[in-house]
């Protein structure tokens, strides 16, 4: 392909019919990763050229659009994986020419996501009002049955992977933990091979074909994880993401170190990092605190010390480490309520409200597995205004998970019991998993 058949005095990418021009214009990041391997120029100007293709069309102008603080629906037909992954190639656009109009678009799309676009698994939604599965819902608008595509997990990982190299900012590692803890790994079915095409906070998983692109975003996705793990900082280097896990690094100065961490995490707030440099090196050593941990132990080679999250996110800890040198960390893994409503209005008149509850500990969500036995699911139940901890219950879990599982006592002497959200329809495929509980 040439600039014969798109480009300037050729076809228009943005002209091309399937999804209003938004599935062709997805070129733009593959367009760039081609410069960065090449260094050739041609594809550099060509991705200029689908931006201003992308321009010449109102609905998918990403970047005069995302700077005027357009809802994500009103783009294209408002494809979410799409619209994001023009987001991600926008963002490598501006890393080599410096335009400071790319970046603010992209840093306004990211935030328009996370204030309304995202489902409490940390997944992109949309599917509904008329909007097919895979496409935005106008902002504001919120229902416990918010459909997220695989693909568009996938591509909110790749986003928040971008700017966190680029920024190295705890918020983006915060997006990517909750996103692939709860809707990725809950769009994977057990046998580790099979994925589903979407998922739904409260609705059942459908299984995507082997030919379909979801069943590919998955693996992608996964494979983006240990990228993102950990990080070299000018200073020395971060800790992203937690899990049981080793990295190891070539320093400035050509100093090699191994990190491994041993911990239980996310079922288990407790992180063990042990540091192996190959001799003595003075180093800063970021680890990140989590947006929902409120505090956090930190001891090193079994000390306690005082360290407080800084303005990215992170404790620093600046050392001239040893090999056998240990950090610990102890995050306090609380059950909390969240509460949202779901209604509908004309003028200041209600049509219908409805509230919802649902219950999160650490960075994963939980979720009941099945239909709540004897009630129905769209029974109200009534439940304090309490912390999590004072509405559910530790009970014991299924021998296959290493997550706790928690109860909620109801009357009459029954219960239903609440599994991670990506384990809580795990073991049958067909059955309704129910994240949000509708409450008085």
């Amino acid at each position: 392909m040439r600039l014969k058949t798109f480009g300037q005095g050729g076809k228009s990418l943005a002209g091309m019919r399937e999804c209003e021009g938004s599935s062709a214009t997805v070129l733009l990041d593959p367009i760039m990763e081609l410069f960065k391997a090449t260094n050739d120029s041609w594809y550099l100007n060509f991705a200029e050229t689908i931006v201003d293709q992308m321009g010449d069309r109102r609905t998918l102008d990403i970047v005069h659009n995302s700077l005027k603080w357009l809802d994500l629906a009103e783009f294209a037909d408002g494809k979410i994986y799409q619209l994001i992954w023009k987001h991600v190639g926008i963002l490598k656009l501006h890393q080599v020419t410096g335009n400071p109009d790319y970046l603010q678009a992209v840093l306004n799309g990211w935030d328009e996501i996370v204030r309304y676009h995202l489902t409490i698994g940390g997944g992109p939604w949309g599917g509904f009002g008329g909007k097919w599965h895979e496409c935005f819902n106008t902002r504001g608008f919120w229902t416990p049955y918010g459909i997220v595509e695989t693909c568009s997990t996938m591509s909110w990982i790749q986003l928040n992977r971008e700017l966190l190299r680029m920024f190295g900012d705890a918020k983006y590692a915060d997006e990517v933990e909750r996103a692939a803890y709860n809707s990725l790994l809950g769009a994977q079915f057990p046998n580790g091979e099979d994925w589903s095409y979407y998922t739904l906070p409260n609705g059942f998983r459908e299984l995507t074909g082997t030919w379909a692109c979801c069943a590919s975003s998955g693996p992608m996705a996964l494979e983006e994880l240990g990228p993102i793990m950990y990080g070299v900082t000018p200073r020395g280097v971060s800790i992203n993401l937690y899990g049981d896990n080793h990295g190891s690094f070539i320093l400035p100065g050509n100093t090699k170190l191994k990190v491994t961490q041993r911990t239980d995490y996310p079922f288990a707030g407790r992180v063990i990092l042990r540091l192996e440099p190959e001799h003595p090196v003075e180093l800063a050593l970021s680890v990140r605190i989590p947006s929902w941990a409120d505090e956090v132990g930190l001891t090193v080679n079994g000390s306690p010390i005082r360290k407080t999250r800084d303005n990215q996110g992170y404790a620093t800890v600046e050392a001239t480490w040893r090999e056998g040198d240990k950090v610990g960390l102890e995050f306090p893994m609380k059950l909390v309520m969240h509460r949202s409503v779901e209604q509908e209005s004309v003028g200041k008149r209600s049509i219908y409200s409805n509230r919802w509850s649902a219950f999160t500990r650490g960075p994963l969500v939980y979720a009941v597995s099945g239909l709540i036995e004897g009630e129905g699911r769209e029974d109200r139940l009534r439940l304090p205004y309490v912390p999590g901890d004072k509405v559910l219950a530790p009970c014991p879990s299924p021998s296959e998970s290493k997550a706790p599982a928690f109860r909620m006592p109801l009357p009459n002497e029954r219960e239903i019991v609440f599994l991670t959200y990506f384990e809580a329809d795990k073991r049958v495929r067909d059955e309704w998993r129910l994240t949000w509980i509708k409450t008085s």
